[in-house]
């Protein structure tokens, strides 16, 4: 089905808005490599898990799932490096995030610039993600 969380299905995710840990001020931070948490995610996982490690494609603002195998400029790979919890101020380290959950992800940062759709495969993308995830209506609603 569309939103498993099986091991063997696809993962589709949406990156909202990428951010600086430092903005957070975070004290939970325990990863070894600083230099790959200058930049992180904020993750909705729609299909699948994601899991540290994986290699995911990051399908840029101009994918079509229509033009099949003419996306190759606008398809990247990338390695998951880190997921994170958002728990308030704090990110908290996972090794994976099921389908359904927000969370912070790091080793994206070369293939996605403001926002993007994360699938394990783009070639059978399903044009529902691709164009839902574009549109998604936002989660966290802040007046000031």
């Amino acid at each position: 089905s569309a939103c498993s969380q099986d091991d063997q299905s696809d993962v589709v995710a949406f990156v909202s808005k990428i951010f600086s840990p430092e903005a957070v001020e975070s004290k939970k931070i325990s990863h070894e490599s600083d230099a790959s948490l200058k930049f992180v995610g904020f993750t909705r996982v729609f299909a699948g898990k994601l899991k540290v490690g994986n290699t995911v494609c990051a399908l840029g603002p101009k994918y079509n799932p229509v033009n099949g195998k003419n996306n190759t400029n606008h398809v990247q790979e990338c390695e998951i490096t880190g997921l994170f919890l958002l728990m308030g101020r704090d990110l908290v380290p996972v090794q994976e995030v099921p389908a359904g959950s927000i969370c912070g992800i790091t080793g994206i940062e070369k293939a996605i610039l403001k926002f993007g759709t994360l699938t394990t495969t783009a070639d059978n993308m399903p044009a529902r993600f691709v164009t839902s995830a574009a549109t998604a209506t936002p989660i966290v609603k802040v007046a000031v």
